[in-house]
């Protein structure tokens, strides 16, 4: 009994989590982001994208991901987590 419910609270507990894939689709939640080269800061910009532009996710590099930035010709680049929803 004890193991069940405590299986129970894990699985509760992980199903908040969000847990990213290729293929999954965000959207861009600051006003504007920087979508760079490579997964850095100091990595050149590619392009700015706005609040609400749809992305796909194509590969995760801890706290960047790499994304297809939707409306854009096929542009893509990396983004930081933290800039997406």
């Amino acid at each position: 009994m004890t193991s069940r419910v405590l299986f129970s609270f894990w699985l509760v507990m992980m199903a908040g989590q969000a847990i990213g894939a290729p293929g999954d689709f965000h959207r861009v939640k600051p006003i504007e982001a920087n979508v760079y080269e490579s997964p850095s800061e100091t990595a050149k910009v590619k392009l700015v994208a706005l609040q609400n532009r749809r992305l796909v996710e194509f590969e995760r590099e801890g706290e960047w991901i790499w994304v297809g930035v939707d409306g854009t010709g096929g542009q893509d680049g990396w983004i930081k987590e933290s800039d997406t929803k």
